[in-house]
Order: C-alpha cells, then sequence, then structure tokens
C-alpha cells in the first residue's frame, strides 16, 4: 500500500522527468 500511495503522490506531484520533458517539449517548440 506504501508504494501505491508513493506512486499517486509522485503522479500527482511535479516529479524531475516531468519538468525535465515539458522544458525538452518546450525548447524544441522554440527550436522549430
Amino acid at each position: 500500500m506504501s508504494d501505491s500511495l508513493g506512486l499517486k503522490i509522485s503522479e500527482d506531484e511535479v516529479t524531475p522527468d516531468t519538468a525535465l520533458r515539458q522544458i525538452a517539449k518546450r525548447t524544441r517548440r522554440t527550436a522549430t
């Protein structure tokens, strides 16, 4: 149960991976 809660919290919160992905998308759009 702890793992499930942790995963849910991680998904709700902005994880470094998500932030990096968003930045990469923005950079790609700007570059294009």
